[in-house]
Parts: structure tokens; sequence; C-alpha cells
């Protein structure tokens, strides 16, 4: 029994996928990633300060890096202090 193609399944994949790229394309604040206050295209919807206007999917690449930064971190601030000990 081989794979059948459903027509149906493929066009809401293609669907799904231009939505998702159209939403990583928003343009977001650089500082807390909101929406951006269309009268304005620099002032945040958040916080109300003029901001650098980025895409989201570049926001959330940002926001991962920074985490995993804290992470690393906090993991040589452990390292120091167990070798003090």
């Amino acid at each position: 029994m081989g794979c059948q193609f459903n027509e149906d399944n493929y066009r809401n994949q293609q669907i799904e996928r231009h939505l998702a790229d159209q939403e990583m394309g928003e343009l977001v604040s650089n500082c807390c990633g909101e929406p951006i206050i269309e009268e304005s295209i620099d002032v945040c919807s958040n916080c109300r300060e003029h901001c650098k206007v980025i895409e989201l999917g570049e926001y959330m690449y940002e926001q991962r890096l920074a985490a995993e930064e804290d992470a690393a971190d906090a993991k040589r601030e452990l390292k120091r202090e167990q070798d003090d000990n």
C-alpha cells in the first residue's frame, strides 16, 4: 500500500507555511517584541519608546541567543563557585 497524495492536506500545509512566514516578517520593536504603532513607525506599542524596527523572526532569534548566553554565564558562574569551595 503506497502513500497517496492528499491535495487538501497539501494546500493546508502550504497555507500554514505562508501564514507562519508572514507572521515572522511582522514588524516589531527590538526592545520587547511588541508590534509597532502604525502612526509612528518607530514607537513601540508596549513601552511607548523609540525603538529599532525589526522583524519578529529576528527578534525571536536575538532572544534565543540572549537566553543561551545567560545560561552559559550561569553555568560558568556555578563552576567558578564550585572551584572556589
